[in-house]
């Protein structure tokens, strides 16, 4: 990655944390689009926001890599106080378990 991407997505990361909704969804689908493990990281630093809806875009958009691995980081949320968090992160995870879920 040039260092030019590398410095667009630590700016996005850092907005992301900071977005208030729906610009969080942009933010996410932004950094999802620049690919690439950086941008894995930098989404699944914004499931450490304190919005919901940053969670929320940060899952949303992890789902769309199909990486499997990335659902060890997902399965938390199951048990977030949102029942809208909680939704998607079971819909995300059978999409990269292939298997059917159940929400706490």
């Amino acid at each position: 990655m040039n260092l030019m991407k590398h410095n667009q997505l630590l700016k996005l990361g850092q907005n992301l944390l900071e977005a208030p909704w729906p610009k969080c969804d942009q933010i996410a689908r932004q950094i999802y689009e620049i690919g690439g493990e950086e941008a894995k990281n930098a989404l699944l630093e914004g499931l450490k926001g304190k919005n919901h809806h940053i969670r929320l875009a940060s899952i949303k958009m992890l789902t769309k890599f199909h990486d499997a691995s990335l659902a060890g980081y997902i399965r938390p949320f199951l048990d977030d106080p949102l029942y809208e968090t909680r939704m998607q992160a079971k819909k995300s995870l059978e999409v990269l378990t292939k298997e059917e879920v159940s929400v706490g």
